[in-house]
């Protein structure tokens, strides 16, 4: 069933590979599975689940997120409804979603973000206990810059790009205003900002 999804409608989804990527966390869950075993209860010990292991299973690592699941548990959804629509079984199998997790209270201050900005731009690689001339960690300026101006998500900013294009957001330095992909009615239009365009040069 989740092959099926695969094929037929995520090569359609904006970011295929990070369809594919949730498809497997829900194979490695779901895939022994029969449809008819799935209900709301496993949706749930499925979000636990994923809740516990998240994405990165390092020592220290980040921990998942109700919102991932959710998310997983969207594609199982609509995976079941194409099953459905295209005749590969009858009835009616429901997905339960986890509940929408809270609004963000607290975002980062000025002083705060300032001070982020300058460690990313002033950090020195060391090498065998001693500074090397060498700053690993400047190219993040303009992803931190373009994330405060903007409030884009992480994604539509790395896949963005200087020049205009064809079904891509894209950067107008020139003018200063950030044209996202419109590939929804939920995202937003053109984004006039207030960054110094010399910075994203630099």
């Amino acid at each position: 069933m989740i092959k099926i999804y695969l094929d037929d409608v995520a090569p359609g989804h904006a970011r295929p590979q990070k369809t594919a990527e949730r498809c497997d966390r829900l194979l490695d869950f779901f895939g022994h599975r029969r449809l008819d075993e799935i209900t709301g209860a496993l949706c749930r010990e499925y979000a636990a689940d994923r809740y516990g292991k998240g994405c990165d299973e390092r020592p220290g690592g980040n921990r998942g997120k109700g919102g991932g699941a959710k998310r997983d548990l969207e594609d199982l959804r609509s995976a079941i409804n194409h099953h459905a629509k295209e005749g590969y079984h009858r009835g009616v199998v429901r997905v339960v979603l986890p509940e929408r997790g809270k609004a963000r209270q607290r975002w980062l201050t000025r002083d705060e973000a300032a001070r982020l900005l300058w460690i990313c731009w002033r950090t020195r690689e060391v090498q065998e206990g001693a500074q090397t001339d060498k700053r690993p960690l400047r190219h993040l300026c303009r992803f931190l810059i373009l994330g405060l101006y903007t409030g884009s998500r992480p994604g539509a900013i790395l896949t963005a790009s200087w020049e205009r294009g064809p079904a891509r957001s894209w950067i107008d330095i020139e003018n200063g205003i950030f044209h996202r992909h419109a590939v929804s009615l939920r995202r937003g239009p053109p984004f006039q900002n207030r960054w110094n365009r010399a910075k994203l040069r630099s």
